[in-house]
């Protein structure tokens, strides 16, 4: 699992809060109520909002996931794809190749 630079983190989550949360991604050990917005290249989506408990349920390759942000609602990962799409990052990383997997 890999964290994209610069990761979107909801202004709702403190820097206490933000460094529990990447110690948690680190060691896998899920926090109820993170949600993640994530790009994964087995994947036929571009990008997926899920839960921390989902991205770690067993089922994803984790070694395959870029981390792109994450939020306390899922609401907020909405408005993060839109700052994502925004800043140009569906052409940046297209350019990439994630559109060309």
């Amino acid at each position: 699992m890999k964290f994209y630079t610069p990761l979107y983190v909801s202004p709702r989550i403190g820097k206490r809060q933000e460094k529990k949360i990447l110690r948690a991604f680190k060691k896998r050990n899920p926090i109820l109520g993170i949600y993640c917005l994530c790009d994964r290249k087995d994947s036929s989506h571009l990008l997926e909002i899920m839960t921390m408990e989902e991205l770690f349920r067993g089922y994803y390759q984790l070694d395959h996931v870029l981390v792109l942000g994450f939020a306390k609602e899922k609401e907020e990962m909405f408005v993060t794809v839109k700052k994502l799409v925004e800043n140009g990052y569906i052409t940046e990383i297209g350019v990439k190749g994630i559109k060309n997997r």
